[in-house]
């Protein structure tokens, strides 16, 4: 008896972000989270709420901390929701996020990330280029940190890398986080079962 081994077309590619298509520049992380207490610090005092550089330094640890706590269950939370807890560990617990804060808290938040952005992977544009000419849905997958999606999406436009991709997840928006298998099932039904996503 013969039997003939097929082997199995590969339809689709998934990618991380960070450490696979974005790299970091030495010092990058220090430079940046710098940036972002500066950037808070002003636009709480703007809001008229007394808080130091130092002071937000200390709370953004707070919220790290409380942020790894739900990122070790291998949930997330939303960007708006990392400003509640912004908000909440600056003042002490005293003052919750108000609507009228939430554009210009966000801008300070999420600029730093372009004022001190990583790197593309010299090499991602032609990968992503000969995937997309065989014919593969191409995805990505990404845990989000400080830097919430809509940055992430809006960096890579401006690398011109955008088009390329079929479907984007990432953490902040679908609420659970890699390694949690639940990111790589969503991700499969949404290519599986859907035209381009983007």
């Amino acid at each position: 008896m013969t039997t003939s081994l097929v082997k199995p077309t590969i339809k689709a590619v998934t990618f991380d972000l960070w450490e696979t298509l974005l790299f970091e520049k030495d010092g990058s992380s220090s430079r940046r989270s710098a940036a972002r207490c500066r950037d808070v610090a002003e636009a709480f005092n703007r809001f008229g709420v007394r808080a130091s550089t130092g002071q937000v330094e200390a709370a953004l640890k707070r919220v790290i901390t409380s942020l790894l706590e739900v990122w070790d269950r291998n949930e997330d939370v939303s960007h708006v929701e990392q400003l509640e807890l912004l908000v909440w560990s600056v003042s002490n617990g005293s003052l919750a996020l108000k609507n009228e804060w939430v554009e210009e808290l966000s801008s300070a938040y999420v600029s730093p990330f372009f004022e001190v952005p990583p790197y593309l992977n010299p090499d991602a544009e032609s990968v992503l280029e000969e995937l997309t000419g065989a014919g593969k849905r191409i995805g990505l997958i990404c845990n989000t940190g400080l830097t919430p999606s809509f940055a992430l999406r809006e960096f890579l436009e401006s690398e011109g890398i955008l088009e390329y991709f079929d479907l984007l997840v990432f953490s902040d928006e679908i609420g659970f986080r890699k390694p949690d298998r639940r990111i790589f099932h969503f991700l499969a039904r949404k290519l599986n079962g859907s035209q381009t996503q983007k």
